[in-house]
């Protein structure tokens, strides 16, 4: 499974064509690009996110 995503994010970076067709329509490249991600990688990106999030919050409330 790995070696798949391995080769498609190197078919996405090494052809001109999806690096176009992402810039054309990014929220449909992106959604179909987390559709493929196992149920596994989905939690980790969402829990990625979520900590994101919570560190923007902490930098912005700093700031004030």
């Amino acid at each position: 499974m790995e070696n798949n995503i391995k080769n498609e994010f190197l078919a996405f970076v090494t052809e001109p064509d999806n690096v176009h067709r992402a810039f054309e329509d990014p929220a449909n490249f992106g959604l179909q690009a987390y559709n493929k991600l196992t149920t596994s990688q989905k939690q980790y990106l969402l829990c990625a996110a979520g900590i994101g999030l919570f560190i923007y919050g902490l930098v912005l409330g700093k700031k004030k």
